[in-house]
């Protein structure tokens, strides 16, 4: 997506985290480094964050009567934060 080719110095870099808004066995979130294809069904609530530059990356919705709806973030990497730690490292639900 070309969000860090650019990037000047690390407050430029951007991460992007896709969060499931709704769920369903049908509902692909494809990954690709290294032409290494991952594939994931997330529940609801559940997150990936990535570098947009370095991981090919698409979804699919192979539902024909549900529709997916994902929250997409791009958001500062640096500095981490120890909030940004935490949520990777820890599986807990977070109500807002």
């Amino acid at each position: 997506d070309d969000n860090n080719i650019v990037a000047k110095s690390s407050d430029d870099y951007r991460l992007r985290m896709l969060t499931a808004l709704s769920e369903d066995d049908d509902f692909v979130y494809q990954f690709s480094v290294d032409n290494n294809i991952e594939e994931y069904s997330l529940k609801q609530g559940q997150s990936i964050i990535f570098d947009p530059d370095r991981v090919a990356h698409g979804m699919q919705n192979n539902s024909k009567d549900k529709i997916r709806y994902c929250l997409v973030q791009v958001f500062k990497a640096y500095p981490i934060t120890d909030w940004l730690k935490n949520f990777i490292n820890n599986d807990e639900i977070i109500k807002i």
